[in-house]
């Protein structure tokens, strides 16, 4: 089989092809991330690697069996603020340049993937021009990772693979987790802390139980040196997995909380709203709202001032 493959990343579709078995050719990638180029080309040599997909002729590789590729969705995921949800932006242009590889090409089938949260226009846009309806489909049912994500492609009888029941325990060299599933890994880890994992939902932390204690040793027959050590701890084991399945269990109170005060906080805006509006109908139909205010005032003195005569 001969392939070809737009935003190749880190060659995953070769491990794939491999790992099903399926004999390749030939395999040219298109990929501008120096750092996922270097992983491609240590794993496997024999990959093409030519660039920048804005400048290649497609006609080149007529005839091939196979285009692979799944546009940056850095532009339309919900991760984004103020993120595209029109095909007039740099992520439809990114899209265009497989779907010219596609005509140029004109390989026998293709699959393309992006982001589940990508907006309904979007998918509609690339429905339109690839001719096929996506098909969704979970990592979590093969791995140990929740990932929708949407795959448009023109390989006949594709169906919902089996759940495998893979859990983020499943994978884990060390360390404790109180997730079934991990959540998305980012580009970068610098800075991470748990808020990411409870609140934003990425960047999947684990706990790894450790002893710690001040111990002497001896560096020579009358002399020694004090040193922290550090060991993995199995008495701390159980104790980890209760106090973070715990502060998992708190951080979901506590989002169903916030989200209940908000809601009840946008009614009475809402409330306070119609009150408003309400109010400057009645007083449009009473005249100005000064004169309306002193008539009043004007009425309530009158009925509150006893009336002066003989006796009184």
């Amino acid at each position: 089989m001969r392939v070809l493959s737009l935003f190749d990343g880190i060659s995953c579709g070769m491990l794939a092809l491999e790992r099903a078995g399926i004999p390749v050719e030939s395999y040219d990638a298109f990929e501008i991330d120096k750092y996922a180029v270097t992983v491609s080309t240590n794993n496997f040599p024999e990959i093409k690697h030519h660039g920048n997909v804005f400048n290649s002729d497609f006609t080149k590789f007529k005839g091939y069996d196979l285009l692979l590729g799944g546009s940056p969705c850095t532009y339309w995921s919900i991760a984004k603020k103020d993120r595209e949800i029109t095909s007039d932006g740099m992520g439809f242009q990114l899209f265009m340049q497989y779907v010219r590889a596609l005509r140029e090409s004109e390989c026998r089938y293709f699959l393309y993937e992006n982001n589940q949260s990508i907006h309904q226009n979007i998918k509609d846009e690339i429905s339109k021009y690839l001719g096929v309806e996506p098909i969704m489909i979970n990592s979590a049912l093969v791995s140990a990772q929740n990932r929708k994500r949407c795959y448009w492609t023109n390989i006949p009888n594709v169906t919902q693979p089996d759940d495998l029941g893979i859990m983020l325990a499943d994978v884990l060299e060390s360390g404790v987790s109180w997730q079934d599933k991990s959540y998305c890994m980012t580009a970068s880890y610098d800075g991470a802390v748990l808020y990411n994992t409870l609140e934003r939902k990425q960047r999947t932390m684990v706990a790894v139980p450790v002893g710690a204690a001040q111990r002497g040793r001896y560096i020579d027959d009358n002399m020694t040196e004090q040193h922290i050590e550090v060991r993995n701890d199995g008495k701390l084991y159980q104790a980890a997995v209760n106090i973070f399945g715990k502060s998992y269990e708190y951080t979901a109170k506590y989002r169903a909380f916030v989200k209940e005060m908000k809601a009840k906080e946008k009614e009475d805006k809402k409330r306070d709203k119609l009150l408003s509006v309400s109010g400057a109908s009645s007083r449009d139909s009473n005249g100005s709202g000064d004169a309306y205010a002193a008539d009043r005032s004007t009425v309530s003195d009158s009925e509150n001032t006893l009336p002066c005569g003989n006796g009184a």
